[in-house]
């Protein structure tokens, strides 16, 4: 099934703005220290104009009263270093594959402004496409029936009906099938550029910025267009996985952390 536009697309207006960051697939959760830790010191360090997290920024979502429980104290930490944050520059938000059912109470209780899937950033010198990019991942045919699944209104209003143990728990179950279904695969899925070119054509872009496959790296397309894939963190790693992708003065550039 290839993907279409929506009908109402987020435009921010960053004609203003000197440096802007991009990350995403940070997969923030209570067992990763030095994730979150390396996420925090870069919000208390760094000051761009504006930062955009391009999805899956928690390694799960399972609703917005979840920060209201014991269950939810990581989570809570995270939206309030983020609030933090957000008195000194603007924080955009785009859901990914693992949070989207992040809602407004925790988009507020992060100082985040919530974007539509894909979204255009309009800057001095380029017009950028943001996306999380798991839409884009053609060939991966059980993750697409997935996410028509869990994205229909339906199936996240009988999600979120459930008790909160018990999402928490089913939650656990989907990430372990997940994993199941990744190490049987003998390779990891990848955006098809050929509808990321159609789509940057059609929103008239001339940059693609994009997470979710963590493979970080520059692809020149048709007419002198790119797409920036982000990478995932993991600071736990060796060597160290993640970086910030800093857009200043019309170039990017990586930033170590």
């Amino acid at each position: 099934m290839t993907p279409t536009l929506p009908a109402e697309i987020s435009v921010i207006q960053g004609g203003s703005w000197s440096v802007i960051d991009f990350i995403s697939d940070l997969h923030l959760q209570q067992s990763d220290a030095a994730n979150f830790q390396t996420f925090a010191h870069y919000l208390t360090e760094h000051s761009p104009d504006a930062l955009f997290i391009l999805g899956d920024l928690f390694e799960v979502w399972v609703g917005d009263d979840l920060i209201y429980s014991t269950h939810g104290v990581f989570e809570k930490q995270c939206l309030g270093a983020l609030k933090t944050a957000s008195a000194r520059f603007p924080i955009y938000f785009l859901a990914g594959n693992r949070d989207f059912l992040l809602g407004q109470r925790a988009l507020s209780a992060g100082g985040m402004q919530d974007l539509s899937e894909p979204s255009v950033l309009k800057t001095k010198t380029s017009s950028i496409l943001l996306s999380h990019g798991d839409n884009l991942c053609l060939d991966d045919l059980d993750y697409k029936q997935f996410r028509l699944q869990v994205r229909s209104q339906q199936w996240q209003a009988e999600f979120l009906a459930k008790p909160l143990q018990e999402r928490i728990q089913i939650a656990k179950h989907l990430r372990q099938q997940s994993q199941q279904l990744k190490q049987n695969k003998t390779w990891y899925q990848d955006v098809d550029q050929s509808i990321a070119n159609e789509w940057m054509n059609q929103l008239q872009c001339d940059v693609m910025v994009h997470g979710h496959t963590h493979k970080p790296q520059s692809h020149h397309l048709d007419n002198k267009k790119v797409r920036h894939v982000l990478p995932d963190w993991d600071f736990d790693a060796t060597p160290h996985r993640g970086y910030v992708w800093r857009y200043a003065q019309g170039v990017f550039k990586a930033v170590a952390l």
